[in-house]
């Protein structure tokens, strides 16, 4: 399956060593995934990413609110 844009930036956030956990988090948030190539998958590396991080993560996540 050829990767589209979109699914090259979302790996490209997510697999980005040198950023910070909080810096992916606001670029993730802020990325455009409606009606644009690739978006279903997109869409779902973006949640797998914040659910395998919100585990791991949780309590950095509840005192974030």
């Amino acid at each position: 399956m050829k990767k589209t844009k979109l699914m090259r930036e979302v790996a490209g956030i997510i697999d980005d060593p040198d950023m910070h956990f909080w810096i992916k988090c606001k670029h993730l948030t802020k990325t455009k995934t409606y009606g644009r190539p690739g978006s279903y998958i997109a869409e779902t590396m973006i949640r797998d990413f914040f659910k395998t991080c919100a585990g791991r993560l949780k309590e950095r996540f509840d005192s974030a609110y």
